[in-house]
């Protein structure tokens, strides 16, 4: 019971700002305690010494009924470091040369909590208070080891990083625009500042979308990804690029070119396969500011020239909906440069339409003549169906811890003398 409620304290403190019992924790911060709530997520790693806590409970438990348990785990154990270190010793000789100066620190440290553990599973068949020590040890160092073992509070006037740095955009940048930043150290910054950047999340990122990335150069792809800043510790010469600020060897450009995030084109090429369209958005002839490569789209006959009365505006936006005012001159493609992520759907006017795959990893709309609304929502199906599956194992769980008590209320009632009839 301890360490699950510890445990649970430890995962409602992780949500942070985004559990509203948090607000007047975060509203005394900004008066007077600014920093002391940063990185409230690292509690979640509580969490997980929590199980492992309930788990070295029922790992006792068998180790009474199983005598060799013991002995099996402390094999497992330096089976799981031999491993650690051989898989260490061949980052060393990778490609890139690996980094034999972060290895051999991680060694020593899973060494020395491997040594602690084996030490506590030990001492807890005969000092049960040295092992309790060992664990607190075991404990201190995991969580000390945190941050390397410093905590950093944020003044009320933080210096200017490289991802501050970014959160500006330059003078004349559209509502919507994507940042490329490849040498920019924390790749998932665009999450943190509310910014769209061409990295994304890694772990949720699409194989089409890195293959569109692999296929084009870094030109091609600022155009079709609507990317208007570009961060590099480099120096561009072409006068694509404007430089908007800089920051020790850090600067950040305008580019200038960029599409819209949403564009009419006027001739459509069909391809069969990903590996086929991805082939002509590469190729030297391809014309990206006119053209649009569709996989498995029904043939649409190249129009006229798009004219700038065509317009594609973006009325409002939010993480899982789009919704664009549209105004055609003849049958069109609207490209939109949003990932083509399974679970997008589109309606025009309040009908249905598809959603075509469009160069490579991006969304296409068919679009006839005249002036139209369109949404796109986000609502994948897998969602609703893990949500019915979390309620419905909720729903049992719920079920199988109150039947003790029901059946002791039924019991209860059986029991029950009843008063003698009266004469």
């Amino acid at each position: 019971v301890f360490w699950a409620g510890l445990a649970l304290v430890f995962l409602l403190g992780s949500l942070g700002r985004h559990l509203i019992l948090f607000d007047a924790f975060y509203l005394v911060e900004r008066l007077g305690f600014p920093g002391y709530l940063r990185d409230v997520e690292r509690l979640a790693l509580g969490v997980n010494f929590c199980v492992a806590a309930l788990a070295a409970r029922g790992v006792e438990q068998l180790g009474r009924e199983q005598a060799g348990l013991p002995r099996a785990l402390a094999a497992s154990a330096g089976l799981v470091f031999a491993c650690a270190a051989l898989l260490g010793w061949l980052q060393t000789l990778g490609a890139n040369g690996g980094n034999a100066a972060r290895v051999v620190p991680a060694l020593v440290f899973l060494g020395l909590m491997l040594a602690l553990g084996l030490l506590s599973l030990w001492l807890s068949g005969h000092h049960r208070t040295a092992a309790q020590l060992a664990l607190l040890a075991l404990a201190a160092l995991d969580v000390m080891s945190l941050n390397g073992g410093r905590f950093f509070v944020i003044g009320p006037q933080p210096q200017t990083s490289e991802v501050e740095l970014i959160a500006h955009a330059p003078a004349g940048s559209s509502r919507y625009y994507r940042v490329a930043a490849d040498q920019l150290t924390a790749q998932d910054f665009g999450s943190l500042l509310r910014l769209d950047n061409i990295g994304g999340m890694s772990s949720l990122s699409l194989q089409t979308y890195q293959r569109l990335l692999a296929s084009v150069d870094a030109y091609r792809r600022n155009i079709l990804l609507n990317v208007e800043v570009v961060a590099s510790n480099g120096q561009f010469n072409d006068a694509a690029y404007r430089q908007a600020g800089a920051w020790q060897d850090y600067q950040y450009y305008a580019f200038l070119p960029a599409h819209a995030r949403a564009y009419f084109v006027q001739t459509v090429l069909p391809a069969q396969s990903t590996d086929e369209a991805a082939a002509l958005i590469a190729a030297p002839d391809f014309d990206q500011w006119a053209s649009a490569v569709v996989v498995g789209a029904p043939a649409l006959e190249q129009g006229p020239p798009v004219d700038p009365a065509e317009t594609a505006e973006i009325e409002s936006r939010t993480a899982n909906t789009v919704r664009l005012a549209v105004t055609a001159a003849a049958d069109r493609l609207l490209v939109i440069a949003e990932t083509q992520y399974p679970g997008w759907t589109a309606s025009l006017d309040g009908q249905p339409v598809p959603i075509y795959q469009t160069n490579v990893a991006l969304q296409g709309v068919r679009v006839p003549a005249g002036s139209h609304t369109l949404a796109l929502s986000f609502a994948p199906r897998i969602l609703y169906a893990g949500a019915a599956l979390s309620a419905a194992t909720l729903a049992m769980l719920l079920a199988w811890l109150m039947a003790p008590a029901l059946r002791a209320l039924r019991a209860l009632s059986v029991r029950r003398p009843t008063a003698p009839a009266p004469d």
